[in-house]
């Protein structure tokens, strides 16, 4: 239920920031890098931005729902295409001068995991190829044992989204609520 909900209303929950694809956008033209992996692309808006913008981009997600409505958004858009697929178990026939893996995708994976998906992003980089990652300042966290982030207010929904991390012993669970104002039941995973 709660991923059926994140889906529905992911862009609104987690814009698109134009200032930090303006700076991404800005980073692949100093470095010549024209191919691009969008690594957990989510519904693709900054696939379709750096594609907009001349690149050519390859994104992918585990979740069939955000690649669907990626390739809806991005209808006609030639620089760009879609596929579903495990980040750490991919594979591709082409290789790519820069790999993004940004919106604090690989925190929220097993360790060993995390070491898969860095390993398979080396191999689909080409020579001298970037990867650029995005993640919580995992700092503050170790030192507080607890990362809330802000609480999100949807009005045109209405809904209200938190989420958190927290430590458990050796463990850190992600929390997230999903409220619902004029219902009054909260979904939390």
């Amino acid at each position: 239920m709660v991923l059926e909900t994140l889906n529905r209303y992911y862009d609104l929950l987690f814009p698109f920031d134009p200032a930090k694809g303006e700076k991404i956008a800005r980073l692949l033209l100093a470095n010549n890098a024209h191919r691009v992996l969008d690594a957990g692309c989510a519904p693709g808006s900054y696939t379709l931005f750096l594609a907009a913008r001349g690149f050519h981009v390859t994104g992918i997600d585990l979740n069939p729902a955000f690649i669907a409505r990626a390739e809806e958004k991005g209808r006609g858009q030639e620089r760009a295409k879609f596929m579903v697929g495990d980040i750490a178990a991919f594979t591709l026939p082409e290789t790519f001068a820069a790999i993004l893996c940004i919106g604090n995708m690989l925190p929220l994976l097993p360790p060993e995991k995390i070491k898969t998906a860095l390993a398979n992003f080396r191999k689909h980089l080409q020579p001298g190829g970037f990867l650029v990652l995005q993640t919580v300042n995992f700092e503050l966290f170790l030192a507080t044992g607890s990362f809330p982030f802000p609480e999100k207010k949807i009005d045109e929904v209405p809904l209200i989204f938190r989420r958190s991390y927290q430590r458990e012993g050796e463990l850190i669970r992600f929390r997230i609520e999903v409220v619902f104002p004029s219902v009054f039941s909260p979904i939390t995973t």
